[in-house]
């Protein structure tokens, strides 16, 4: 268990709130919130559910007043040692999409990026936590000492990894509460593997001892909406524009952050099309939610009509890296009379992603 020393500084604490105050404003968390999520980490750390749990087993915490979590344990495979916490039918899409991807998981990021609301609790070294994290343990009175401490994230769709607010702090507290309790009281429950018959162990507040868990069939996450097919402006353009044998790949990948130095930021997302010929065809970067971007299928949809216009014909094949990257364009590419293909490999794509990821790290650098 990581050691954790009480704070005796006011000054430290002073410090602590003004920056909390300072970057996040109103949505700061409460000193009482954070030592309660800190409280209820440590003790995380102390059971060490992933010696026996996976991060397919998912626990459910459902409380009235919150929206419905979903509860995984990191840990089993030695790397991260924590919880993470899908939260809603956008946290659950985003959480399924991981599962149904396995081994292509990085390579449908953009998609994790556009769907994921989770909030995160882990025990990391203590050179892992920047000014930010540290004014967050500060702040609930605890001074973070050698070896491993807690930290803290949330992660809203669209946006990379911040500080949770008061809000989400309160509401992660909760999960490890709830999963704390199920570790604690439950053991025979999840000992049996409840998750191999298609539910999911569900932990409501009541009862005598806190919390009441049941064994319920698994939710059935939502799945994106593919690209709209054309308008009728855009399919008067295209009408007259040749049609080529060959053929196109085409893919969408995290970019970088997009956003304040010291701030909640932006996922950056960019579709790279290219065609047989090695003619490379890039929009603008964009992050869903800003300048009418409100998902990964317009950014790819973008980027095919862009492709169209630019390379000067419509291409008889398109090739992308996942099925669940193709879903997001199937029907556009019916519209427009385009086999779609899934392969991993794009001998000629992966060269200019390389070189704009290339780019891009150092500009940053």
């Amino acid at each position: 268990m990581a050691r954790i020393a009480k704070s005796g500084k006011p000054s430290a604490r002073t410090a602590s709130a003004d920056l909390l105050s300072r970057v996040m404003g109103n949505e700061q968390p409460r000193p009482e919130t954070l030592g309660r999520l800190v409280r209820a980490t440590l003790e995380f750390d102390a059971l060490r559910p992933w010696t026996t749990l996976h991060d397919a087993d998912v626990i459910v915490y459902d409380s009235p007043d919150q929206p419905r979590c979903y509860c995984t344990v990191m840990g089993a495979a030695g790397q991260s040692f924590g919880m993470q916490t899908f939260v809603g039918a956008s946290g659950l899409a985003a959480m399924d999409l991981v599962q149904r991807s396995g081994a292509a998981a990085p390579e449908n990021m953009a998609l994790f990026f556009e769907q994921n609301y989770s909030l995160v609790a882990e025990m990391v070294g203590r050179e892992e936590i920047d000014s930010l994290d540290r004014a967050a343990l500060f702040a609930a009175g605890f001074n973070p000492a050698k070896g491993f401490v807690p930290q803290f994230a949330a992660m809203r769709p669209g946006q990379l990894r911040f500080l949770p607010t008061e809000q989400e702090a309160a509401l992660l507290a909760d999960c490890l509460t709830a999963v704390n309790w199920a570790c604690r009281h439950g053991q025979t429950m999840l000992a049996s593997n409840p998750w191999g018959k298609d539910r999911n162990p569900v932990a409501r507040p009541g009862g005598k001892d806190g919390f009441v868990i049941t064994l319920e069939r698994k939710d059935a996450p939502s799945r994106l909406a593919p690209s709209p097919k054309l308008t009728a402006e855009e399919r008067k353009r295209i009408d007259g524009v040749p049609r080529k044998r060959t053929g196109v790949e085409l893919d969408c990948f995290f970019f970088g952050a997009i956003g304040p130095a010291m701030g909640r930021k932006a996922a950056g997302l960019l579709a790279l099309l290219v065609d047989d010929g090695g003619f490379v065809v890039a929009n603008e970067p964009g992050a869903i939610g800003q300048e009418g971007l409100e998902s990964v299928a317009d950014l790819l949809r973008n980027a095919v009509l862009e492709g169209i216009r630019t390379i000067g014909g419509v291409p008889s094949r398109i090739t992308m890296r996942t099925p669940e990257l193709a879903e997001q364009i199937g029907a556009l590419a019916q519209a427009l009379g385009i086999e779609v293909r899934v392969s991993p490999n794009m001998p000629g794509l992966d060269p200019a992603r390389d070189a704009f990821l290339q780019a891009s790290r150092q500009r940053v650098q």
